[in-house]
């Protein structure tokens, strides 16, 4: 399958255990899988009980790539985690198109062409800036 393609299969959804999360359970800053994510499909909330914004998913914009989970820094069983619910398959046609008729707001995160550093951090295939 090429990139263009693999890029916008839905292979499951992300899930936050808001009891292994630092800004849920501990009402600490932490932003990672936003920042990572090059999906933009976490995004932050403000909770009446919380003095820090706590992150949610949105599962119309996540792929399942599970960058997020890999760079968690929840030591032990990660806070956010991938899980096979809502993936999509296809015997015949495009992934791309599939995803755009889901959510026609579907855009990935172009990593900035100024900056190698930044751009290594982004996954490989989410360069769109070329």
């Amino acid at each position: 399958m090429p990139l263009s393609e693999k890029i916008f299969c839905k292979i499951g959804t992300t899930r936050i255990y808001k009891n292994r999360c630092l800004a849920w359970n501990q009402d600490r800053k932490c932003l990672v899988c936003d920042e990572v994510c090059p999906y933009n499909a976490v995004t932050f909330i403000a909770v009446k009980e919380k003095k820090n914004r706590v992150p949610v998913v949105e599962p119309d914009k996540c792929s399942g790539c599970g960058y997020c989970e890999t760079h968690c820094p929840v030591n032990g069983e990660k806070a956010i985690v991938v899980e096979i619910f809502g993936e999509v398959r296809l015997s015949k046609g495009s992934y791309k198109k599939e995803a755009k008729n889901r959510n026609p707001r579907l855009k990935l995160r172009k990593a900035p062409a100024d900056n190698e550093r930044a751009a290594e951090e982004i996954p490989p295939g989410f360069d769109f800036s070329k």
